[in-house]
């Protein structure tokens, strides 16, 4: 058969969702399998049952999804199983992993496999709130044979789109079905990969007597100890072209498929779902034979391997019989780590095949003490090393078996090799200056994305400037936010990205290098279920706190962290642990100590330790300003930048209306530091979903008040809410604000004269001079001299004012454009503000009517008589203020 190179890679398996977690995890003998926790035991459909087994394999967050990014609906993502959604991303970043963008003029196939919907049975028919009834759009987001369809719509992909199901091997068998497409010229590059999730998420199982699950919850496939096997949850997508085409096209060639062996056992066994070994060994003999090599060439065979007693006996037999190798072989599975994926188990197999080859090295096998002595391993010269990892020679042809067999008697075995022109390419860079470029949808992915680059290369310091040029450039679609960056080096470009000192050039249009991996896109994913709201409501409380410890480790480490980071991989040290512990205990009242990492080494395992001491009520933040018996309405009022609310009690004082109830929310004090605008509404939402879930929500705030409310109205509208109105009050647009914050010594030369204007609102601008300081105190004992500062509020509280005004005003810098569907009321200043705060802030002049580009609903203009500050604190304009925001609320 023609040979075809597998050039692009995604996933999202358990607790691995990049090729490069899943290698690391391979490499240190990582299992995702744990056990249940008391609540998720008391969830489980199975907890009454005497032959409960409380263990989990699962992928985290698999309800969210970026929509917009997708052009999904809020109620379209929410109907359409998770399945389809996270294939659907994979499919998107492993066609940025190939560099697919480059050339969307091919005709792009689609072959992909699915599990039947569990989430349609289980959680849209049985929720209570699903207020739909069962209709078309419901079937095609749940139905196994609309997957790949999706993925040609949504991409625009060309090629043959088409589900191929044969139970555990539907993966490789979609594979198979990919190359002879390719074979077949009718398409010119194929998308290949399964999807396998189950739903309720992490609910065990109910052993039976008989069945092919484990009765001890242990996967051990081939060990002597093995009973069975346990079931994960993951999806994996690759991208496969013509071998000689890739190589013309310097593609990223993970390995090469040289041959592919597929069948059915027929009825030539004891039961339709029992395997058969002249099924297997044909398969197995089919695939060497196309591929032209001898067994002894094989360095490493990736197996089924389901730890099943029959399962495992055929298998080895089978193999024995294919291969009849004359020396030991050494054997594995994936499953070991991950637990048996239904099906994608054959394509989460092959991509660790592909990653071996691609890294020239065996990894250990784990879950495995001692070999099944019924399994007669070393007659069929197998064995499994559980001890240590294997290095390939990069210099020599090396070749991997991977085998996938259905229930039902499909069985797919494949024989990959590793590409030795990417082995000895060179390294040598030509130390060209580039200008690369980067682009998103909106600022916040790409800000999420240019940090995600800079750790990476950080990490990966070997590679060469003209291959990420050629990548960036040419590999990724440009969207309509983008940024460009001159660099001649790694070191170079990273410089230049921390700094975020951008050019106007034109990205560089040579493409001397090759493409590569490199991170993928970041998407704004937001929560989507038909599930409780009150669960989901909590849910997003507890995963607040995760981030804000993941948050307290990035800042100490320096580095990118998730909830499963490991403190001692991202070399952590006795004292950085001090300052993590130190910082944790101030936020959430804990006493922890620094030997507390030593066996809770991940944020996770930290906040599952601290969780129960943990007390989730209404947030100090929040005040009722006005209460109404009959609570017909709401309204939701956000601080200004200085993070305080006394501004809005002088403001209620005016507005008295029947079936109303005010809220303020100010800045809380437990936030973290540098939260993003983002992150800062994702908090806000969550508190006020305690307060109110249904009915229209109103929305308003001053200054800086109302950029956090327009962002809390995007993403309760992306939660499926209805937001009527947002008030801004004197709120500039975001074009308002520069695309770098000022540095920290113009905040302090800024502070005193911002520090004047909300206090003394009527100074005389321009007696108001700019003087720098070297730190925040200076300024302070400025301002005190100048009597500007009361005598009982103490200088570590302005300090802390300091600061949260620095964090929200940065947080402007970045905010997303993409239009609300609310309609917005904007009470505008008469009177612009002083000069020297435009000049010194970097911010341009700009008017309220610019707001209709941020909002797809009405937008009304309201004058208000004063300048920024003065129509919150003059009375005659406060009052006029008032009055007229009334009248907006009573109609």
């Amino acid at each position: 058969m023609k040979k075809y190179a597998i050039i692009g890679i995604a996933l999202d398996f358990p607790q691995a969702h990049s090729t490069q977690e899943l290698f690391n995890n391979l490499l240190n003998g990582k299992t995702s399998f744990r056990k249940l926790t008391p609540q998720e035991r008391k969830l489980s459909p199975y907890f009454n049952d005497k032959n409960f087994v409380p263990i989990t394999s699962s992928i985290d967050n698999p309800f969210n999804f970026d929509n917009n990014f997708f052009n999904m609906s809020n109620s379209e993502a929410n109907i359409t199983d998770p399945q389809q959604r996270i294939f659907l991303k994979c499919c998107y970043n492993a066609m940025e992993d190939a560099s697919l963008f480059s050339n969307l003029n091919q005709r792009i196939g689609v072959f992909a496999s699915s599990a039947q919907s569990t989430y349609l049975l289980n959680q849209i028919l049985t929720s209570k709130g699903n207020s739909r009834k069962f209709d078309y759009s419901t079937f095609i987001g749940n139905v196994t044979d609309f997957n790949p369809t999706r993925v040609s719509y949504k991409l625009d992909l060309t090629g043959p789109s088409m589900a191929i199901q044969s139970g555990c091997s539907s993966s490789l068998v979609a594979l198979n079905e990919a190359c002879q497409n390719l074979s077949n010229d009718i398409c010119d590059v194929a998308i290949v990969g399964g999807v396998s999730i189950s739903f309720p998420l992490n609910s065990g199982y109910s052993y039976k007597t008989g069945s092919t699950f484990s009765r001890s919850g242990h996967m051990c496939p081939f060990d002597e100890k093995s009973d069975g096997m346990v079931t994960g949850n993951g999806c994996g997508v690759i991208i496969i072209k013509d071998l000689k085409k890739a190589r013309i096209n310097r593609d990223n060639i993970y390995a090469i498929i040289s041959g592919i062996g597929i069948n059915n056992d027929g009825n030539t066994k004891v039961g339709y779902t029992a395997p058969s070994i002249v099924g297997e060994k044909n398969a197995i003999k089919e695939a060497l034979n196309t591929s032209k090599i001898i067994p002894e060439q094989v360095d490493y065979i990736e197996t089924h391997g389901t730890g099943t007693k029959l399962g495992d006996q055929i298998e080895v037999r089978a193999l024995k019989q294919a291969y009849k190798f004359k020396s030991p072989h050494q054997i594995g599975t994936i499953k070991s780590n991950i637990g048996h994926l239904d099906t994608a188990s054959g394509i989460a197999g092959l991509i660790k095949a592909a990653l071996m080859l691609r890294h020239n090295i065996i990894p250990k096998s784990t879950n495995f003490d001692s070999p099944n002595p019924q399994l007669k391993l070393e007659d069929a010269k197998l064995f499994i090393d559980k001890n240590k990892t294997r290095s390939l020679n990069p210099n020599e042809k090396h070749y991997i078996g991977v085998s996938s067999f259905g229930i039902g008697g499909t069985n797919v075995h494949v024989i990959l090799e590793n590409n030795l022109t990417f082995n000895n390419g060179s390294n040598d860079s030509d130390n060209q200056t580039y200008v690369i470029q980067l682009s998103a949808k909106n600022v916040l992915s790409l800000e999420a994305f240019r940090n995600k680059l800079i750790t990476y290369l950080k990490k990966n310091l070997n590679l060469r400037i003209e291959d990420i040029a050629r990548t960036l450039n040419y590999g990724r679609k440009e969207y309509q936010i983008k940024e460009r960056y001159s660099a001649n080096s790694v070191a170079a470009l990273i410089t230049e990205l921390k700094q975020h000192n951008t050019t106007s050039k034109d990205k560089s249009l040579d493409k001397v290098g090759k493409f590569i991996s490199l991170p993928t896109y970041s998407f704004q994913e937001t929560l989507h279920t038909i599930n409780n709201e009150e669960k989901a409501t909590n849910t997003q409380t507890i995963k607040n706190d995760l981030i804000s410890i993941c948050n307290i480790w990035a800042k100490a480490l320096d580095e990118e962290v998730s909830e499963n980071s490991n403190f001692f991989n991202l070399d952590g040290d006795s004292l950085i642990a001090v300052g993590i512990i130190e910082e944790i205990n101030e936020s959430f009242k804990t006493h922890l100590s620094p030997e507390d990492l030593l066996n809770n080494p991940t944020p996770k395992k930290l906040f599952e330790l601290i969780q129960p001491s943990l007390k989730h009520k209404l947030a100090n933040n929040i005040v009722q300003l006005q209460k109404c018996p009959t609570n017909n309405k709401n309204i939701f009022l956000f601080h200004p930048a200085g993070g305080s609310i006394f501004c809005f009690r002088q403001l209620v004082k005016y507005i008295d209306i029947d079936g109303l109830n005010i809220y303020a929310v100010s800045f809380p004090s437990n936030i973290t530091k540098n939260i993003s605008l983002h992150d800062l509404a994702s908090y806000y939402v969550n508190e006020i979903l305690k307060i109110q879930n249904d009915d229209e929500f109103l929305l308003g705030g001053y200054s800086f008040g109302g950029n956090i409310a327009v962002e809390i109205a995007r993403q309760l509208e992306q939660k499926g809410k209805i937001v009527k109105n947002v008030y801004l009050i004197d709120s500039l647009v975001p074009n308002a604000y520069p695309n770098t914050a000022p540095s920290n010594d113009e905040y302090l030369q800024m502070f005193p004269l911002a520090w004047k204007l909300m206090t003394n609102p009527q100074s005389k601008i321009n007696a108001l001079n700019l003087t720098p300081y070297k730190n925040i105190s200076l300024a302070i004992k400025h301002l005190r001299n100048q009597n500007e500062i009361p005598a009982d509020i103490s200088d570590n509280k302005i300090n802390e004012l300091f600061n949260i005004w620095v964090n929200n005003h940065k947080a402007l810098v970045r905010q997303n454009t993409e239009p609300i569907n609310a309609n917005l009321v904007v009470f505008s200043a008469t009177d612009n503000m002083p000069n020297i705060m435009y000049q010194n802030m970097h911010m341009k002049k700009t008017t309220p009517f610019e707001w209709g580009n941020y909002s797809n609903g009405n937008l009304k203009i309201i004058p208000i008589s004063g300048n920024h500050f003065t129509i919150m604190s003059n009375k005659n304009n406060l009052n006029s203020l008032a009055t007229l925001f009334k009248g907006e609320l009573q109609q």
